[in-house]
């Protein structure tokens, strides 16, 4: 469970904002390998801000929740927040701002 909300679900929504937000722009002027590479190193830097931003709010959001063995509950709300919270932003985001802030708009 520790590993599971350490390491790929931090990748996974890192993974989202870098591909799916930035468009995959972040290094567009780069070549392969080394912008896949790149954008690699920048999904787990984005995932791992985003569960260490959610993992100092825990406490304000929900107060102190028990980590480990036997409920996992801080690993099952970190999870669950990432989800809940990061998805509806994103979507926001997309759809009625038109990807702002994450895309250079037009003049």
């Amino acid at each position: 469970m520790q590993f599971m909300v350490t390491v790929p679900i931090p990748f996974i929504f890192g993974t989202i904002v870098t591909l799916n937000m930035l468009e995959g722009s972040l290094f567009k002027n780069r070549k392969q390998p080394l912008k896949g590479l790149l954008s690699a190193i920048a999904a787990v830097l984005i995932g791992t801000g985003l569960s260490w931003l959610y993992q100092s709010l825990a406490a304000i959001v929900t107060g102190r929740l028990h980590a480990g063995p036997p409920s996992y509950d801080f690993e099952i709300w970190l999870a669950s927040a990432l989800l809940a919270v990061t998805f509806p932003f994103l979507i926001i985001s997309a759809v009625f701002f038109n990807f702002w802030p994450f895309r250079q708009q037009d003049s």
